[in-house]
């Protein structure tokens, strides 16, 4: 999982081998391109270019490339020895050169060993040539050594490549012939077709995903650096671009939650605002309430002090001959009426009661008259009976004169 995962995050979703060979001392480009979806790969296209200008044309910028060097500047030969040591064996097979100015690699199987080698300059400068063309080498090989990444699929005995004839023999490389008109041939790998002109550009294809290459070879220093300036040109091609997405992502985000708290403010100013104004009115109610309470409450008090000084004055007049029922002040002029204002007769006073004496009563009545607070009195009912007459009297006063 995570080694799948580092493989993503390195060299994306495809893969690109390319063999740079030549024919006829011209370069010849064949390119394999594999796309990983779903955890499978597939074939998504192979051509032939003949230029590193027309590969970037064909392939886009930047993307992850495996280098298959296969041109006449290469000398392979095989050599059957014991020995192991990597120095030696390049010695055996090409003694007299200066190692330190050739790449070499070595393909071992058993006592079998199959070297090839090149100059480093002419490496050198074909990778420059592949970067300054805007094509990200993340590694290379030499000759036929990287077919080891895909022996173990191959079931014929004899395999060729654009210039080559790879024999095999129980699934190990055997002997390498350099042919000038190989056949074209047809092959499938694990569902993967392909032609043979494509087997060293598939296998440095296959080589990005599967990292089996067995070779020996003294540019590991060489290779792990071109790895390393492909990682911080994909760091700054795709984690840049996944930056720049996930700032995008928190600005969208961010704006959500200030248009939803904006939203919920600009709620909360409305409904603050209906309240206050709610509380003005309140406030403002109030205060005319608490007026006319006062108004109200000043003016019982009043009419409480006036009643009682009225009262008082009238019992005082009131002879022993003259009995009252009932003394009404300020009567209702109408029956109390749910959601109708109730009227009073305002500076009024009916009294009702009973009289033995008609004179006395008379007498009584201008007493009332004399009073300086009476208006007027106004005798409403009077029913004449021989021993008591009962009667119903008006007082109108007036304020002013209390």
């Amino acid at each position: 999982m995570f080694q799948g995962l580092e493989t993503y995050l390195l060299f994306g979703n495809h893969f690109c081998g390319v063999e740079h060979s030549s024919k006829e001392g011209k370069d010849t480009i064949n390119v394999t391109v594999l796309k990983k979806k779903k955890n499978e790969l597939q074939m998504e296209s192979s051509c032939q270019v003949n230029s590193v200008t027309g590969l970037s044309s064909e392939i886009g910028k930047n993307k992850p490339v495996f280098v298959v060097i296969n041109t006449d500047n290469v000398l392979l030969k095989k050599i059957e020895n014991q020995q192991l040591e990597p120095v030696k064996l390049v010695n055996l097979a090409f003694p007299n050169i200066r190692t330190e100015e050739f790449y070499y690699e070595i393909l071992s199987n058993g006592k079998n060993h199959f070297i090839s080698i090149c100059r480093k300059d002419y490496v050198n400068n074909l990778i420059t040539e592949y970067i300054s063309n805007k094509i990200a080498v993340t590694g290379f090989s030499l000759g036929a050594s990287i077919v080891s990444s895909i022996s173990e699929f191959f079931k014929a005995p004899v395999v060729f490549t654009s210039s080559l004839e790879l024999e095999f023999d129980n699934g190990e490389l055997n002997k390498i012939n350099k042919i000038a008109e190989p056949p074209l041939e047809h092959y499938e790998i694990n569902g993967l077709k392909m032609e043979s002109k494509d087997t060293l550009s598939f296998a440095g294809a296959i080589n990005m995903v599967l990292k089996n290459h067995t070779a020996i070879s003294n540019f590991d220093g060489k290779s792990n650096t071109l790895k390393d300036q492909f990682k911080q040109l994909r760091f700054f091609d795709v984690f840049l671009k996944f930056g720049i997405a996930f700032l995008l992502v928190l600005l969208l985000i961010n704006f959500f939650f200030f248009n939803h708290y904006y939203n919920s403010v600009q709620s909360l100013q409305q409904v603050s605002q209906v309240n206050l104004q709610s509380k003005n009115k309140i406030i403002e109610l109030r205060e005319k309430v608490d007026t006319k309470q006062e108004i109200v409450e000043n003016m019982m008090a009043n009419i409480t002090s006036r009643s009682s000084f009225y009262v008082n004055e009238i019992i005082q007049s009131l002879p022993s001959s003259i009995l009252l029922n009932s003394l009404n002040f300020q009567p209702l002029l109408k029956n109390i009426k749910k959601g109708q204002l109730i009227e009073i007769d305002t500076d009024v006073i009916e009294i009702s009661g009973d009289s033995r004496e008609s004179d006395v009563f008379s007498e009584w009545i201008y007493e009332l008259e004399s009073l300086t607070w009476v208006k007027k009195v106004e005798v409403m009912e009077y029913s004449d009976a021989a021993d008591l007459s009962s009667f119903k009297v008006q007082i109108t006063f007036s304020e002013n004169e209390k």
